[in-house]
């Protein structure tokens, strides 16, 4: 992928303040006219199409898309999933083109999928430089996208058993058997082999992912609400309502509890709307 094909200066983009960076429900559709932000979105589970007039873009796991200020679309999703939003402003001469989405394909989602959860995280807690962390961890989704330009080709021959083994994991990750051995055994590859490509491809161990995919749903179905956190535990695959906990809080910050109070409190925190 071309960055300059799209337009858009990804590796200059001269972030003044971000403004918020929070999940969109799944089934929420979206109509903005004359944004008053930019907007970087990325779909974790699902697909969402983006209109601009005549224009349409698809954003999913594959894909990232920045919506410049002033811009007037509609967002439908495709398919039903959750995705952040991470809206920013920029210096006033930045130069982009209203009328257009910027659209960044990604061969490494996994990483991307990481800095996107963690910058919400950061914003709904929002503790001591919580805006200068969101806009660190925006501008290492920056430099993330620009890493795609330049990183090495792997052959789809190659990367097709990896992703049918990433598709059942999506599809099984509340599974408590579910491993490296059931993986690879489904891509076909040995645990060493199907383990140095897959860290190789999303950046991360497939045990790695595995919990990334888990406490994403966690986090889903705590803000929902309607289940306490032993009913969450068993709902995202872990049979241990205490190793749960324990991996939220490693993973998250905050124990399931206090995640799932702290979603349901109102924010005295100062923050621009831009949608």
């Amino acid at each position: 992928m071309n960055l300059s094909n799209e337009g858009l200066d990804i590796t200059h983009i001269p972030v003044t303040r971000v403004t918020s960076a929070v999940y969109i429900r799944p089934n929420n559709i979206l109509f903005t006219k004359n944004r008053r932000c930019f907007g970087i979105f990325y779909k974790l589970e699902g697909a969402s199409e983006c209109r601009i007039g005549s224009q349409s873009w698809i954003f999913d796991q594959s894909h990232v898309i920045i919506l410049p200020m002033g811009c007037t679309y509609e967002i439908y999703p495709h398919e039903v999933g959750r995705s952040v939003m991470i809206e920013f402003l920029c210096s006033p001469d930045f130069e982009y083109d209203v009328s257009k989405v910027y659209s960044y394909e990604l061969s490494n989602p996994g990483i991307i999928a990481r800095l996107f959860s963690e910058a919400e995280r950061v914003w709904t807690f929002k503790k001591t430089a919580f805006q200068n962390r969101c806009q660190s961890i925006l501008y290492q989704i920056f430099a993330e996208l620009e890493q795609e330009s330049t990183r090495s080709y792997i052959n789809s021959k190659v990367s097709a058993p990896i992703h049918a083994a990433q598709n059942y994991l999506e599809s099984h990750y509340n599974d408590p058997a579910l491993n490296t051995a059931t993986l690879a055994e489904i891509a076909g590859l040995s645990q060493s082999y199907f383990r140095k490509l897959f860290l190789q491809i999303y950046r991360m161990s497939p045990g790695q992912y595995i919990q990334m995919i888990r406490m994403e749903k966690a986090k889903d179905l705590l803000g929902m609400g309607g289940y306490n956190v032993g009913e969450v535990a068993e709902l995202v695959g872990y049979a241990n309502i205490f190793y749960f906990s324990n991996a939220f809080k490693k993973a998250v910050g905050t124990s399931p509890s206090e995640y799932a109070a702290r979603l349901q409190m109102p924010s005295d925190s100062p923050s621009i709307s831009c949608s």
